[in-house]
């Protein structure tokens, strides 16, 4: 079950949603109580096992800290102002959700391959996509495809362009992206499943890690880290499914291509993306990756009447249509 958090304030069903949200998202790593009382929270405390309590700063006394701190392993508090050390409350469920499970990474996540379930992780199948000939199409290809896959499977995004629009394409503001990620890869990867539990995100089903918000931030990324980031997501994730969308803007993408199973190629079928195509080709055949070419899938993209202009939006109408035919 994991370990148990206790949610304390007094704020109308703020204790209550919190629990119910942490106990959806995170339930497989830990198991979360709701308080409106403190001393109701002191009770629980003393009979059962506590090992992270949150309440609001300044609804305890002097005597009440110090019963919690002898009954519970760790004390953290919420906050009213932003400016205080703590955890802001006036944010929604899911915000605050994520730093009290980040208190939970540092404090109690065990490191990988000691939570008892690596033996039990399937084999995860990694799909590419991929075209020189640049379309604006290929990430809602890749989405609508990874959103399909996810109603039945635990499936993963990626998504590596320099301009993604994902805070408007998911009508969110993210604090954390996938340069996060990197960095506790290049620096610590003893909690790595953790770690990227708290940074994903979800569309509908699908399970995505926000791209970065500065391309910079990618261009000193050499090719072993993304093959690092990636072999970290295999071993040490259960996802059934990884879908990586692709740009040569990246170091190493001809490694990236090689770790994937398959690969689709999408294009509009043109007279000039027809020559890039034969260019592309030619040239990996140059380099003798015929492995890439013998992965790869060529795709020529229809003409779209209307669009969907958020991405929860993409399972619906031709383009869903269009790319279940090229799931089978």
């Amino acid at each position: 079950m994991g370990i148990t958090v206790a949610v304390c304030a007094k704020k109308d069903r703020v204790a209550q949603m919190l629990s119910e949200h942490l106990n959806e998202m995170y339930g497989a790593y830990l198991s979360a109580c709701a308080f409106d009382d403190v001393e109701k929270l002191i009770s629980f405390a003393a009979e059962s096992k506590c090992h992270l309590c949150l309440v609001t700063k300044g609804s305890l006394s002097a005597y009440q800290t110090e019963q919690l701190l002898k009954t519970t392993e760790k004390l953290h508090f919420f906050t009213q102002d932003k400016e205080d050390d703590g955890i802001y409350l006036y944010r929604s469920a899911e915000a605050i959700g994520r730093d009290i499970f980040a208190l939970y990474t540092e404090e109690f996540a065990p490191e990988n391959g000691q939570d008892g379930n690596h033996s039990h992780r399937r084999q995860m199948k990694v799909i590419g996509f991929y075209s020189p000939v640049r379309s604006i199409l290929q990430s809602s290809l890749a989405l609508t495809m990874g959103q399909l896959m996810a109603k039945e499977r635990k499936v993963l995004y990626l998504n590596f362009e320099p301009y993604s629009g994902f805070e408007y394409l998911m009508q969110k503001h993210f604090t954390k992206d996938l340069s996060d990620l990197l960095f506790y890869v290049k620096e610590d990867t003893s909690k790595f499943a953790c770690r990227l539990k708290g940074i994903t995100q979800q569309v509908g089903n699908l399970f995505y890690v926000p791209p970065v918000f500065a391309y910079p931030d990618l261009e000193g990324v050499d090719a072993s880290l993304w093959q690092r980031l990636l072999q970290s997501i295999v071993d040490d994730t259960e996802y059934d499914l990884l879908i990586l969308d692709l740009t040569e803007q990246i170091c190493g993408l001809f490694r990236l291509l090689a770790f994937c199973d398959e690969i689709y190629t999408c294009h509009e079928g043109s007279d000039l993306a027809q020559a890039k195509l034969h260019q592309y080709e030619e040239m990996l055949s140059y380099l003798q990756k015929q492995e890439i070419l013998e992965k790869t899938r060529k795709v020529t993209i229809p003409t779209f009447r209307s669009m969907p202009g958020y991405a929860a939006l993409l399972t619906h109408g031709e383009m869903a249509q269009f790319v279940e035919s090229m799931m089978t």
